[in-house]
C-alpha cells in the first residue's frame, strides 16, 4: 500500500467536490424532492415515475411523468456559486425539451409540459422571467430545506442519513440531517 499524504490529496478532493455534489447528490435530491408526497399540488400532477433522461447530445437531470394524465416535468440542476442565467433556462426549454419529446416518441401537443430549475444560488431576473413565461418552477436550496422541514413535521418523510436519501415515516422526534457542501445546513 502506498502512503497517502493528506496535505497533498485534500486539495485534489476539494477541487472536485463541488462538481461531484452538483453531478450526483444535488441531482438526486432534486429528483427526491419531485417524488416526495404532497408535491402534486406544486407540480400540477402526481408523478408516476421520476428519474433522469439522457440520449445522444442531451441530458435532462430530472424527469417526472404521469402517463395516464399525460403530464411531464423536465428539470435542470445547477450547483454553481452564482445564479442561473437565462441561457440555461432557454437551453432546457428550447433545445432539450424538443429532443426529449422526440426521443420519447410522443406529441408535445398531447401532453402538459412543465419545466423546473433546481439551483443552489437562485436565478437572474432574465432567467426568472423566461421561466415564468413558461409557467416553470424555480426551486432553490432554501426551498428544498423548507419543504424537507415541513415534510419532517408530518412524520412522513425525512432526509437520513445523507441529503440524497429520503426515508418514509421518520419518527417525529428525530432531527433532519441536511449536509450539503458550501452553504448547507446541518
Amino acid at each position: 500500500m502506498l502512503p497517502v499524504s493528506p496535505e497533498r490529496v485534500l486539495p485534489t478532493i476539494q477541487s472536485g467536490l463541488r462538481a461531484f455534489v452538483g453531478m450526483t447528490a444535488w441531482e438526486e435530491l432534486a429528483r427526491q424532492w419531485v417524488d416526495a408526497p404532497a408535491r402534486s399540488e406544486q407540480l400540477g400532477f402526481q408523478p408516476q415515475s421520476v428519474g433522469s433522461h439522457w440520449i445522444r447530445h442531451v441530458q435532462v437531470d430530472v424527469v417526472a411523468i404521469n402517463w395516464q394524465t399525460r403530464h411531464i416535468l423536465l428539470g435542470e440542476c445547477t450547483w454553481t456559486s452564482g445564479p442561473v442565467d437565462r441561457a440555461t433556462v432557454a437551453e432546457l426549454i428550447e433545445q432539450k425539451t424538443p429532443r426529449v419529446i422526440a426521443a420519447m416518441q410522443i406529441s408535445a401537443s398531447d401532453w402538459t409540459l412543465r419545466h423546473a430549475i433546481f439551483t443552489r444560488s437562485g436565478a437572474t431576473p432574465a432567467a426568472q422571467e423566461l421561466l415564468a413565461q413558461h409557467q416553470g418552477l424555480l426551486i432553490d436550496l432554501e426551498r428544498i430545506y423548507q419543504d424537507a422541514a415541513s415534510l419532517r413535521q408530518t412524520g412522513l418523510w425525512c432526509l437520513r442519513p445523507s441529503p440524497t436519501t429520503w426515508e418514509r415515516r421518520c419518527p417525529v422526534g428525530e432531527p433532519v440531517e441536511l449536509e450539503l457542501v458550501e452553504g448547507g445546513r446541518g
